[in-house]
């Protein structure tokens, strides 16, 4: 006789970027791009996807107060991020609240990006970290730093109904 019946564990909607095999990624001028990753996103988990970075950058990449108050700022530097191929940067000299250091940045994934196999292929590039002006100071300590403890989330969505081997964990489909 059954005695208790188990509990329906759900698939959590987050997914970390350790889980894609990702470690902390360090960009700096001669290290601007990373390998490509590759994951799945949960089953039936594909409404309004996001990405929440965990970032840190050198002193040197934040605006002086002289380049704020005049039309002159410095040359830009900007993470883009490649989910799927489809590019969303962001602005690494104007990133806003930091927590000891630490950046949250919030990027929104176009909906129907995440395709019905739920493949996720993931990149980062950073562009700007090498300056172009040799009357400007050297390119040393200017870098980015993407924790690993950065993570995808996910919300239930509709879209993948449809039962396929895709839908069941591990042993029958990653």
């Amino acid at each position: 006789t059954i005695t208790s019946i188990p509990e329906n564990v759900s698939e959590s909607g987050t997914i970390t970027l350790k889980k894609f095999g990702i470690g902390n990624l360090t960009f700096d001028q001669s290290t601007s791009k990373s390998d490509t990753y590759f994951g799945y996103a949960p089953p039936r988990m594909d409404a309004n996807p996001a990405m929440e970075l965990r970032l840190r950058r050198s002193d040197t990449l934040k605006y002086t107060s002289q380049e704020i108050e005049s039309s002159l700022v410095g040359e830009a530097v900007e993470m883009v991020i490649y989910v799927n191929d489809v590019p969303y940067p962001i602005d690494v000299r104007s990133l806003g609240e930091e927590d000891n250091g630490i950046y949250s940045v919030h990027v929104p994934i176009q909906e129907g990006s995440i395709k019905a196999n739920r493949l996720i292929s993931l990149r980062f590039e950073v562009n700007g970290l090498k300056r172009k002006n040799p009357c400007l100071s050297n390119n040393e300590n200017r870098w980015v730093y993407l924790s690993e403890d950065s993570y995808f989330t996910f919300q239930d969505g509709e879209s993948m109904n449809e039962e396929t081997l895709a839908s069941y964990p591990y042993p029958f489909s990653d």
